[in-house]
Protein backbone atom coordinates (compact mmCIF):
# COMPACT_ATOMS: atom_id res chain seq x y z
CA UNK A 1 0.00 0.00 0.00
CA UNK A 2 1.63 3.63 -1.00
CA UNK A 3 1.37 6.17 2.06
CA UNK A 4 0.49 10.07 0.99
CA UNK A 5 3.51 10.99 1.18
CA UNK A 6 4.37 8.25 -1.48
CA UNK A 7 1.58 9.37 -3.16
CA UNK A 8 2.54 13.22 -3.07
CA UNK A 9 6.49 12.12 -3.91
CA UNK A 10 5.04 10.63 -7.15
CA UNK A 11 2.37 13.42 -8.35
CA UNK A 12 6.02 16.01 -8.00
CA UNK A 13 7.89 13.50 -10.18
CA UNK A 14 5.31 13.37 -12.65
CA UNK A 15 5.04 17.14 -12.49
CA UNK A 16 8.70 17.10 -13.31
CA UNK A 17 8.59 14.39 -16.15
CA UNK A 18 6.05 16.53 -17.76
CA UNK A 19 7.22 19.94 -17.47
CA UNK A 20 11.01 19.25 -17.72
CA UNK A 21 12.33 15.54 -17.75
CA UNK A 22 10.69 14.15 -21.33
CA UNK A 23 11.51 16.58 -23.27
CA UNK A 24 14.76 16.07 -23.05
CA UNK A 25 16.26 14.36 -26.05
CA UNK A 26 19.54 12.44 -26.34
CA UNK A 27 22.62 14.88 -27.00
CA UNK A 28 24.88 14.51 -30.09
CA UNK A 29 26.92 10.77 -29.69
CA UNK A 30 25.03 10.20 -26.13
CA UNK A 31 24.50 6.55 -25.87
CA UNK A 32 21.47 5.23 -23.74
CA UNK A 33 23.33 5.03 -20.82
CA UNK A 34 24.40 8.10 -20.21
CA UNK A 35 21.35 9.31 -21.75
CA UNK A 36 20.09 8.02 -18.65
CA UNK A 37 23.04 8.92 -16.47
CA UNK A 38 22.46 12.79 -17.77
CA UNK A 39 18.34 12.81 -16.98
CA UNK A 40 18.77 11.00 -13.87
CA UNK A 41 21.30 13.48 -12.45
CA UNK A 42 19.18 16.20 -13.22
CA UNK A 43 16.37 14.48 -11.53
CA UNK A 44 18.40 14.22 -8.11
CA UNK A 45 19.56 17.24 -8.47
CA UNK A 46 16.27 18.93 -8.87
CA UNK A 47 15.15 16.50 -5.34
CA UNK A 48 16.24 19.66 -3.74
CA UNK A 49 13.17 21.84 -5.27
CA UNK A 50 10.81 18.82 -4.77
CA UNK A 51 11.32 18.03 -0.93
CA UNK A 52 11.04 22.32 -0.16
CA UNK A 53 7.70 21.72 -2.19
CA UNK A 54 7.09 18.45 -0.03
CA UNK A 55 7.54 20.33 2.88
CA UNK A 56 5.34 23.27 2.65
CA UNK A 57 2.67 21.24 1.15
CA UNK A 58 3.25 19.29 4.53
CA UNK A 59 2.71 22.45 6.29
CA UNK A 60 -0.46 23.52 4.55
CA UNK A 61 -2.05 20.11 4.74
CA UNK A 62 -1.22 20.26 8.44
CA UNK A 63 -1.94 24.13 9.14
CA UNK A 64 -5.79 22.31 7.89
CA UNK A 65 -6.33 20.23 10.48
Amino acid sequence: MIDDSTRKAISHFERWWKDEGSGLSPEKNEDREEHAKRIARIAWLNGHFLGETNEKETKEDNSEE
